[in-house]
């Protein structure tokens, strides 16, 4: 056993100067005031949830976690089809980019999820957008073998 502590000090410094220890022993570099319930009702599908809060704060639509997602993104990204559809029938946007540039149609094509995908597409979805790889939707659908969805984008406009 002291063998094994001999060496927990030299880790714990390691991974402290390399930034692995953020919020154990550092403060953790992501906001917390950004993160509350609606994210993660949105994330599970709590659509009671979702649109309880919305009807409280309106303002939610437009809010952003610590990387730039919104409400749909989460949605989108936990594949939460019902509470998308209500989130922007609220009038969330479509537009909207997390900090690498991701829109949800980036996401629901990286994932391959042609519901998603259509419904997005349907709604406005800007189907050519650029993240800041310089990667559209079809090219995220393509990289990560989602072959209907990268077809469904084609036939909607989408280039690569």
């Amino acid at each position: 056993m002291k063998s094994g502590v001999r060496f927990l000090f030299p880790l714990l410094a390691l991974s402290i100067f390399y930034g692995c220890a953020d919020g154990i022993l550092t403060p953790s570099r992501h906001d917390t005031e950004e993160y509350n319930d609606a994210f993660a009702a949105a994330s599970q599908g709590n659509l009671a949830e979702i649109q309880a809060d919305v009807h409280r704060d309106h303002a939610l639509l437009r809010a952003t976690e610590w990387d730039g997602m919104t409400l749909l993104h989460d949605a989108v990204d936990k594949s939460q089809l019902a509470v998308a559809k209500y989130l922007l029938d609220q009038g969330a946007d479509l537009s909207a980019t997390t900090k690498d540039g991701r829109t949800p149609l980036h996401i629901a094509a990286q994932h391959g999820n042609i519901a998603l995908v259509t419904l997005l597409l349907d709604r406005g979805a800007p189907v050519n957008a650029l993240d800041r790889k310089g990667w559209t939707p079809l090219d995220r659908a393509e990289k990560w073998g989602h072959a209907g969805a990268a077809a469904l984008l084609k036939a909607r406009g989408g280039h690569d």
